[in-house]
Protein backbone atom coordinates (compact mmCIF):
# COMPACT_ATOMS: atom_id res chain seq x y z
CA UNK A 1 0.00 0.00 0.00
CA UNK A 2 1.49 3.18 -1.16
CA UNK A 3 2.37 5.57 1.64
CA UNK A 4 -0.73 8.47 2.03
CA UNK A 5 1.90 11.12 0.70
CA UNK A 6 2.52 9.23 -2.48
CA UNK A 7 -0.91 8.40 -3.30
CA UNK A 8 -1.76 9.03 -7.25
CA UNK A 9 -4.63 11.48 -6.45
CA UNK A 10 -4.79 14.08 -3.29
CA UNK A 11 -8.96 13.76 -3.94
CA UNK A 12 -11.48 11.28 -5.76
CA UNK A 13 -15.53 12.72 -5.82
CA UNK A 14 -17.12 9.38 -5.45
CA UNK A 15 -20.36 9.75 -6.63
CA UNK A 16 -19.90 12.26 -9.12
CA UNK A 17 -22.66 12.03 -11.32
CA UNK A 18 -25.08 12.55 -8.58
CA UNK A 19 -26.79 16.08 -7.58
CA UNK A 20 -23.88 17.45 -5.46
CA UNK A 21 -21.22 15.64 -7.26
CA UNK A 22 -22.12 17.40 -10.58
CA UNK A 23 -21.14 20.35 -8.53
CA UNK A 24 -18.49 19.17 -6.73
CA UNK A 25 -16.72 18.31 -9.84
CA UNK A 26 -17.13 21.76 -11.95
CA UNK A 27 -16.07 23.58 -7.99
CA UNK A 28 -12.81 22.20 -8.08
CA UNK A 29 -12.31 22.23 -12.28
CA UNK A 30 -12.95 25.97 -11.96
CA UNK A 31 -11.13 26.28 -9.16
CA UNK A 32 -8.17 23.95 -9.74
CA UNK A 33 -7.82 23.08 -13.05
CA UNK A 34 -8.00 19.80 -14.54
CA UNK A 35 -6.41 16.63 -13.09
CA UNK A 36 -2.62 17.88 -12.78
CA UNK A 37 -2.97 21.32 -12.99
CA UNK A 38 -3.38 22.46 -8.98
CA UNK A 39 -4.64 19.42 -7.45
CA UNK A 40 -4.52 15.65 -8.66
CA UNK A 41 -8.70 14.61 -8.80
CA UNK A 42 -10.46 12.18 -10.18
CA UNK A 43 -14.60 11.16 -10.46
CA UNK A 44 -15.87 7.99 -9.28
CA UNK A 45 -19.15 6.18 -9.36
CA UNK A 46 -20.62 3.44 -10.28
CA UNK A 47 -22.43 3.78 -13.52
CA UNK A 48 -19.30 4.32 -16.32
CA UNK A 49 -21.56 6.03 -18.93
CA UNK A 50 -22.66 8.12 -16.42
CA UNK A 51 -19.08 9.05 -15.30
CA UNK A 52 -18.12 9.44 -19.34
CA UNK A 53 -20.81 12.11 -19.98
CA UNK A 54 -19.81 13.93 -17.32
CA UNK A 55 -16.37 13.97 -18.04
CA UNK A 56 -17.23 15.05 -21.78
CA UNK A 57 -19.09 17.84 -20.14
CA UNK A 58 -16.17 19.20 -17.99
CA UNK A 59 -13.14 18.72 -20.89
CA UNK A 60 -15.37 21.07 -23.40
CA UNK A 61 -15.37 23.46 -20.42
CA UNK A 62 -11.76 22.99 -20.43
CA UNK A 63 -11.04 23.28 -23.44
CA UNK A 64 -13.34 26.38 -24.34
CA UNK A 65 -11.38 28.05 -21.23
CA UNK A 66 -7.67 27.01 -21.37
CA UNK A 67 -7.26 26.50 -24.90
CA UNK A 68 -4.23 25.22 -26.27
CA UNK A 69 -2.32 26.97 -23.29
CA UNK A 70 -0.21 23.91 -21.85
CA UNK A 71 1.58 20.92 -24.00
CA UNK A 72 0.16 18.63 -21.90
CA UNK A 73 -3.00 16.50 -22.32
CA UNK A 74 -5.81 17.46 -20.34
CA UNK A 75 -7.28 14.28 -18.30
CA UNK A 76 -9.90 13.75 -15.55
CA UNK A 77 -9.66 10.31 -15.00
CA UNK A 78 -12.96 8.43 -14.35
CA UNK A 79 -12.78 5.49 -11.91
CA UNK A 80 -15.66 2.83 -11.99
CA UNK A 81 -16.97 1.25 -8.94
CA UNK A 82 -18.93 -1.92 -8.96
CA UNK A 83 -19.96 -2.09 -5.01
CA UNK A 84 -22.38 -4.89 -5.53
CA UNK A 85 -20.46 -7.17 -7.19
CA UNK A 86 -17.12 -5.92 -6.45
CA UNK A 87 -16.67 -4.63 -2.89
CA UNK A 88 -13.24 -4.73 -3.21
CA UNK A 89 -13.50 -1.84 -5.61
CA UNK A 90 -13.76 0.75 -2.86
CA UNK A 91 -10.09 -0.23 -0.98
CA UNK A 92 -8.58 -0.23 -4.79
CA UNK A 93 -10.11 3.54 -4.83
CA UNK A 94 -9.33 4.43 -1.68
CA UNK A 95 -5.56 3.22 -1.53
CA UNK A 96 -4.68 5.41 -4.88
CA UNK A 97 -6.57 8.74 -2.99
CA UNK A 98 -5.67 10.72 -0.13
CA UNK A 99 -8.85 12.03 0.26
CA UNK A 100 -12.33 10.85 -1.00
CA UNK A 101 -15.07 13.21 -1.15
CA UNK A 102 -18.51 11.31 -1.11
CA UNK A 103 -21.29 12.66 -2.89
CA UNK A 104 -23.50 9.34 -3.09
CA UNK A 105 -27.07 9.29 -3.36
CA UNK A 106 -28.96 9.57 -0.37
CA UNK A 107 -28.93 8.72 1.91
CA UNK A 108 -25.42 8.26 3.10
CA UNK A 109 -26.39 5.13 5.00
CA UNK A 110 -27.10 2.55 1.70
CA UNK A 111 -23.01 2.81 0.89
CA UNK A 112 -21.36 4.96 3.05
CA UNK A 113 -20.59 2.12 5.80
CA UNK A 114 -18.64 0.14 3.04
CA UNK A 115 -17.18 2.96 1.90
CA UNK A 116 -15.81 4.05 5.18
CA UNK A 117 -14.39 0.85 6.26
CA UNK A 118 -12.48 0.86 2.82
CA UNK A 119 -10.97 4.39 4.03
CA UNK A 120 -9.78 2.86 7.50
CA UNK A 121 -8.24 -0.03 6.14
CA UNK A 122 -6.35 1.77 3.57
CA UNK A 123 -5.17 5.09 5.66
CA UNK A 124 -7.74 7.34 3.37
CA UNK A 125 -9.75 10.51 4.87
CA UNK A 126 -13.22 10.56 4.17
CA UNK A 127 -15.63 13.49 3.80
CA UNK A 128 -19.23 13.96 3.65
CA UNK A 129 -21.85 16.72 3.33
CA UNK A 130 -24.53 14.72 5.20
CA UNK A 131 -25.63 16.05 8.83
CA UNK A 132 -28.14 13.50 9.48
CA UNK A 133 -28.10 12.64 12.94
CA UNK A 134 -28.94 9.24 13.27
CA UNK A 135 -26.34 8.18 10.67
CA UNK A 136 -23.64 9.91 12.71
CA UNK A 137 -24.37 8.43 15.70
CA UNK A 138 -24.08 5.13 14.17
CA UNK A 139 -20.66 6.09 11.74
CA UNK A 140 -19.13 7.62 15.56
CA UNK A 141 -20.24 4.74 17.78
CA UNK A 142 -18.77 1.72 15.02
CA UNK A 143 -15.76 3.86 13.70
CA UNK A 144 -14.64 6.69 16.08
CA UNK A 145 -12.07 4.54 18.33
CA UNK A 146 -10.72 2.45 15.18
CA UNK A 147 -10.12 5.96 13.09
CA UNK A 148 -8.46 7.36 16.18
CA UNK A 149 -6.02 4.17 16.35
CA UNK A 150 -5.17 4.20 12.30
CA UNK A 151 -5.26 8.33 12.42
CA UNK A 152 -7.76 8.53 9.77
CA UNK A 153 -10.10 11.35 9.67
CA UNK A 154 -13.60 10.91 8.71
CA UNK A 155 -15.70 14.30 8.35
CA UNK A 156 -19.54 14.46 8.42
CA UNK A 157 -22.44 16.95 7.79
CA UNK A 158 -19.00 18.71 5.60
CA UNK A 159 -21.74 20.93 3.66
CA UNK A 160 -24.85 23.33 3.41
CA UNK A 161 -26.71 24.95 6.70
CA UNK A 162 -24.93 22.56 8.69
CA UNK A 163 -21.12 23.37 8.20
CA UNK A 164 -22.25 27.27 7.50
CA UNK A 165 -23.37 26.91 11.29
CA UNK A 166 -20.83 24.72 12.69
CA UNK A 167 -17.95 27.35 11.34
CA UNK A 168 -19.75 30.48 12.35
CA UNK A 169 -19.76 29.30 16.04
CA UNK A 170 -16.27 27.86 16.03
CA UNK A 171 -15.35 31.21 14.86
CA UNK A 172 -17.46 33.15 17.10
CA UNK A 173 -16.33 31.28 20.11
CA UNK A 174 -12.39 32.30 19.24
CA UNK A 175 -13.57 36.29 19.53
CA UNK A 176 -15.95 35.80 23.11
CA UNK A 177 -13.66 36.69 26.27
CA UNK A 178 -13.91 34.28 29.51
CA UNK A 179 -16.63 34.30 31.79
CA UNK A 180 -19.55 35.04 29.20
CA UNK A 181 -22.05 32.03 29.24
CA UNK A 182 -21.92 29.81 25.38
CA UNK A 183 -25.31 30.56 24.70
CA UNK A 184 -25.91 30.62 21.04
CA UNK A 185 -28.28 31.49 18.94
CA UNK A 186 -28.39 31.68 15.52
CA UNK A 187 -30.28 33.66 13.12
CA UNK A 188 -31.48 32.61 9.54
CA UNK A 189 -32.75 35.28 7.30
CA UNK A 190 -34.84 34.84 4.01
CA UNK A 191 -32.97 32.07 2.57
CA UNK A 192 -33.57 30.98 -1.27
CA UNK A 193 -32.36 27.22 -1.96
CA UNK A 194 -32.83 24.67 -4.23
CA UNK A 195 -34.48 21.60 -3.49
CA UNK A 196 -32.78 19.31 -2.42
CA UNK A 197 -33.99 15.38 -2.90
CA UNK A 198 -31.42 13.60 -1.10
CA UNK A 199 -31.63 15.16 2.25
CA UNK A 200 -35.64 14.24 2.11
CA UNK A 201 -34.32 11.10 0.37
CA UNK A 202 -32.12 9.92 3.66
CA UNK A 203 -35.07 11.23 6.46
CA UNK A 204 -37.31 8.22 4.67
CA UNK A 205 -34.47 6.40 4.87
CA UNK A 206 -34.89 6.74 8.72
CA UNK A 207 -37.67 4.79 8.84
CA UNK A 208 -36.81 1.59 6.77
CA UNK A 209 -36.11 -2.22 8.60
CA UNK A 210 -32.70 -2.25 6.71
CA UNK A 211 -31.24 0.98 8.39
CA UNK A 212 -31.06 -0.64 11.65
CA UNK A 213 -31.60 1.46 14.32
CA UNK A 214 -33.47 0.96 17.76
CA UNK A 215 -36.92 3.12 17.44
CA UNK A 216 -36.01 4.44 20.72
CA UNK A 217 -33.27 6.02 19.00
CA UNK A 218 -35.04 7.76 16.43
CA UNK A 219 -37.16 8.88 19.29
CA UNK A 220 -33.92 10.45 21.13
CA UNK A 221 -32.27 12.02 18.39
CA UNK A 222 -35.80 14.33 18.44
CA UNK A 223 -35.21 14.75 22.23
CA UNK A 224 -31.07 14.85 22.65
CA UNK A 225 -28.95 18.07 21.89
CA UNK A 226 -26.36 16.06 22.50
CA UNK A 227 -26.80 12.69 20.98
CA UNK A 228 -23.65 12.65 19.55
CA UNK A 229 -21.18 13.29 22.15
CA UNK A 230 -20.40 10.08 22.94
CA UNK A 231 -17.08 11.01 25.45
CA UNK A 232 -17.64 14.44 26.97
CA UNK A 233 -16.76 14.72 30.62
CA UNK A 234 -18.65 17.93 31.21
CA UNK A 235 -22.26 17.78 32.98
CA UNK A 236 -24.55 17.15 30.22
CA UNK A 237 -27.36 20.32 30.24
CA UNK A 238 -30.91 19.69 29.81
CA UNK A 239 -30.92 22.00 26.99
CA UNK A 240 -33.77 21.31 24.14
CA UNK A 241 -34.88 22.52 20.90
CA UNK A 242 -36.90 25.53 20.60
CA UNK A 243 -40.30 23.64 19.40
CA UNK A 244 -42.60 27.08 19.11
CA UNK A 245 -42.59 30.36 17.50
CA UNK A 246 -42.00 33.31 19.56
CA UNK A 247 -41.63 36.91 19.09
CA UNK A 248 -38.10 38.39 19.31
CA UNK A 249 -37.58 41.67 21.68
CA UNK A 250 -34.00 41.91 20.01
CA UNK A 251 -34.96 41.69 16.42
CA UNK A 252 -38.88 43.00 16.85
CA UNK A 253 -39.81 39.87 14.89
CA UNK A 254 -41.40 36.50 15.15
CA UNK A 255 -39.02 33.66 14.75
CA UNK A 256 -39.80 30.02 14.47
CA UNK A 257 -37.73 26.65 14.68
CA UNK A 258 -35.64 26.62 11.63
CA UNK A 259 -36.39 23.35 9.93
CA UNK A 260 -32.77 22.25 9.78
CA UNK A 261 -32.19 22.62 13.43
CA UNK A 262 -32.71 18.74 14.22
CA UNK A 263 -29.69 18.01 12.48
CA UNK A 264 -27.27 20.90 13.26
CA UNK A 265 -27.46 21.57 16.67
CA UNK A 266 -26.45 17.65 17.30
CA UNK A 267 -23.42 18.10 14.91
CA UNK A 268 -22.55 21.95 16.65
CA UNK A 269 -22.73 20.04 20.08
CA UNK A 270 -20.50 17.25 18.55
CA UNK A 271 -18.39 20.39 17.57
CA UNK A 272 -18.67 20.97 21.29
CA UNK A 273 -17.37 17.99 22.38
CA UNK A 274 -13.63 18.63 20.81
CA UNK A 275 -13.79 22.49 20.70
CA UNK A 276 -15.01 23.45 23.83
CA UNK A 277 -16.80 25.97 23.79
CA UNK A 278 -17.77 25.99 27.81
CA UNK A 279 -19.54 24.94 30.19
CA UNK A 280 -23.25 23.91 29.38
CA UNK A 281 -23.16 25.91 25.97
CA UNK A 282 -26.21 25.95 24.37
CA UNK A 283 -27.31 26.28 20.64
CA UNK A 284 -30.81 27.33 19.22
CA UNK A 285 -31.51 27.64 15.22
CA UNK A 286 -34.13 30.13 14.32
CA UNK A 287 -35.69 31.29 11.06
CA UNK A 288 -36.61 35.22 10.84
CA UNK A 289 -39.98 35.90 9.76
CA UNK A 290 -41.33 39.01 8.72
CA UNK A 291 -44.92 38.97 9.75
CA UNK A 292 -47.55 36.58 11.46
CA UNK A 293 -48.93 35.96 8.28
CA UNK A 294 -45.27 34.38 7.12
CA UNK A 295 -44.93 32.71 10.16
CA UNK A 296 -48.75 31.33 10.05
CA UNK A 297 -47.44 30.05 6.26
CA UNK A 298 -43.86 28.45 7.38
CA UNK A 299 -45.92 26.37 10.88
CA UNK A 300 -48.34 24.77 8.58
CA UNK A 301 -45.94 23.73 6.02
CA UNK A 302 -43.43 22.48 8.93
CA UNK A 303 -46.30 20.69 10.57
CA UNK A 304 -47.19 19.21 7.09
CA UNK A 305 -43.67 18.12 6.27
CA UNK A 306 -43.01 16.48 9.52
CA UNK A 307 -46.96 14.87 9.75
CA UNK A 308 -46.25 13.45 5.98
CA UNK A 309 -42.84 11.95 7.02
CA UNK A 310 -44.36 10.03 9.89
CA UNK A 311 -47.25 8.13 8.26
CA UNK A 312 -46.64 5.38 5.95
CA UNK A 313 -48.46 6.22 3.22
CA UNK A 314 -47.66 9.53 2.39
CA UNK A 315 -43.96 8.34 2.74
CA UNK A 316 -44.79 5.98 -0.05
CA UNK A 317 -46.39 8.38 -1.59
CA UNK A 318 -43.10 11.03 -1.47
CA UNK A 319 -40.39 8.31 -2.00
CA UNK A 320 -42.72 7.43 -5.43
CA UNK A 321 -43.48 10.61 -7.08
CA UNK A 322 -41.45 13.44 -5.44
CA UNK A 323 -37.92 11.99 -4.47
CA UNK A 324 -35.68 11.59 -7.01
CA UNK A 325 -32.22 11.49 -6.49
CA UNK A 326 -30.96 10.67 -9.84
CA UNK A 327 -32.20 13.82 -11.63
CA UNK A 328 -29.19 16.36 -12.11
CA UNK A 329 -29.98 19.97 -11.41
CA UNK A 330 -29.73 22.61 -14.49
CA UNK A 331 -26.45 25.04 -14.39
CA UNK A 332 -28.87 28.09 -13.37
CA UNK A 333 -28.96 26.35 -9.79
CA UNK A 334 -25.14 27.28 -9.35
CA UNK A 335 -25.87 31.16 -9.73
CA UNK A 336 -29.46 31.23 -7.93
CA UNK A 337 -30.44 31.88 -4.51
CA UNK A 338 -29.25 33.50 -1.67
CA UNK A 339 -28.25 32.60 2.26
CA UNK A 340 -27.34 35.08 5.33
CA UNK A 341 -27.69 34.10 8.78
CA UNK A 342 -25.59 35.79 11.95
CA UNK A 343 -24.73 33.97 15.57
CA UNK A 344 -25.53 36.02 18.63
CA UNK A 345 -23.94 35.58 21.99
CA UNK A 346 -25.52 38.05 24.75
CA UNK A 347 -22.89 39.13 27.28
CA UNK A 348 -23.69 38.00 30.32
CA UNK A 349 -21.20 40.11 32.16
CA UNK A 350 -22.44 43.18 30.58
CA UNK A 351 -25.69 45.43 30.05
CA UNK A 352 -26.73 45.02 26.47
CA UNK A 353 -23.37 43.60 25.11
CA UNK A 354 -23.50 41.46 22.43
CA UNK A 355 -21.00 39.32 20.38
CA UNK A 356 -22.03 38.04 16.82
CA UNK A 357 -20.74 36.37 13.62
CA UNK A 358 -22.38 36.77 10.07
CA UNK A 359 -22.19 34.33 7.16
CA UNK A 360 -23.44 35.14 3.43
CA UNK A 361 -23.87 33.65 0.45
CA UNK A 362 -24.79 35.44 -2.24
CA UNK A 363 -25.14 34.54 -6.19
CA UNK A 364 -25.37 30.85 -4.89
CA UNK A 365 -27.78 28.40 -3.82
CA UNK A 366 -26.40 27.15 -0.47
CA UNK A 367 -27.57 23.63 -0.98
CA UNK A 368 -25.56 22.49 -4.24
CA UNK A 369 -23.16 25.68 -4.67
CA UNK A 370 -22.56 26.15 -1.12
CA UNK A 371 -21.99 22.93 -0.46
CA UNK A 372 -19.95 22.42 -3.48
CA UNK A 373 -17.48 25.21 -2.14
CA UNK A 374 -17.18 23.56 1.62
CA UNK A 375 -16.41 20.21 0.50
CA UNK A 376 -14.19 20.90 -2.23
CA UNK A 377 -11.99 23.18 0.08
CA UNK A 378 -12.25 20.91 2.82
CA UNK A 379 -10.78 18.13 0.58
CA UNK A 380 -8.35 20.68 -0.53
CA UNK A 381 -7.30 21.27 2.75
CA UNK A 382 -6.87 17.69 4.33
CA UNK A 383 -5.50 16.60 1.11
CA UNK A 384 -2.19 18.93 2.01
CA UNK A 385 -2.24 19.05 5.52
CA UNK A 386 -1.74 15.40 6.96
CA UNK A 387 -3.55 14.10 10.44
CA UNK A 388 -2.66 14.85 13.34
CA UNK A 389 -4.95 12.57 14.67
CA UNK A 390 -7.68 10.90 13.82
CA UNK A 391 -11.78 10.48 14.57
CA UNK A 392 -15.24 11.16 13.33
CA UNK A 393 -15.00 14.88 13.31
CA UNK A 394 -17.28 17.75 12.35
CA UNK A 395 -15.42 20.83 9.83
CA UNK A 396 -15.02 23.00 12.35
CA UNK A 397 -13.43 20.39 14.91
CA UNK A 398 -11.31 18.29 12.08
CA UNK A 399 -7.35 18.71 12.16
CA UNK A 400 -6.34 20.13 9.37
CA UNK A 401 -9.91 22.13 8.55
CA UNK A 402 -11.23 24.60 11.26
CA UNK A 403 -9.80 27.92 11.00
CA UNK A 404 -7.79 26.68 7.72
CA UNK A 405 -11.36 25.98 5.79
CA UNK A 406 -12.49 29.45 6.84
CA UNK A 407 -9.98 31.58 5.50
CA UNK A 408 -9.87 29.11 2.65
CA UNK A 409 -13.81 29.96 2.06
CA UNK A 410 -13.08 33.88 2.16
CA UNK A 411 -10.21 33.41 -0.03
CA UNK A 412 -12.28 31.83 -2.86
CA UNK A 413 -12.78 34.36 -5.73
CA UNK A 414 -16.10 33.11 -7.00
CA UNK A 415 -18.19 32.52 -4.09
CA UNK A 416 -18.75 35.16 -2.09
CA UNK A 417 -18.12 33.62 2.26
CA UNK A 418 -18.66 36.51 4.82
CA UNK A 419 -17.39 35.70 8.08
CA UNK A 420 -17.50 38.75 10.10
CA UNK A 421 -17.16 39.41 13.63
CA UNK A 422 -18.82 42.28 15.48
CA UNK A 423 -17.90 42.45 19.41
CA UNK A 424 -19.31 44.26 22.22
CA UNK A 425 -22.43 45.55 19.89
CA UNK A 426 -25.45 47.24 21.60
CA UNK A 427 -28.84 45.55 21.50
CA UNK A 428 -30.10 48.00 17.96
CA UNK A 429 -26.88 47.28 16.64
CA UNK A 430 -27.41 43.62 16.62
CA UNK A 431 -30.81 43.95 15.70
CA UNK A 432 -29.80 46.05 12.24
CA UNK A 433 -26.91 42.98 11.49
CA UNK A 434 -29.11 40.32 11.81
CA UNK A 435 -31.94 41.94 9.88
CA UNK A 436 -29.18 43.12 7.24
CA UNK A 437 -28.01 39.47 6.84
CA UNK A 438 -30.75 38.40 5.64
Amino acid sequence: MAAVGEREFDLVVYGATTYTGHFVSNYILQNYGPSGYNLKWAIAGTNVRRLEKLRGQLLKGVTRDIGETRAEPVVIEVIQVNKSQRPEDFEEMCERAKVIVSTDLGPSSKSGIPLIRACLEKGCDYLNSSPEALWSYKVISEFHEEAMEKNVRIVLACGGFTALADLAVFQLSQQIPRGVKPFYDHYIGPTKASFNARSLAALLYMWEPNFQIDPKLVYKCFRDTRLLNFSSKRTPNKHKDISYPSYSRLLSRWTCPFLMAPLSTRQVHRSDEFNEYGDRFQFNEYIVLESVFTMILYLFFYGFYIGALSFPPTRYFIKKFIVDTKKVPSKNSLSHGSYASCVVVKDSTAVNRFYTCSVSLNKGDVMFKGTAAILSEAGYCLGFNEAESGGVYTPSSCPGLGQSLIDKLNETTNIEFDFEIGEGLTRSQVSERVLSAG
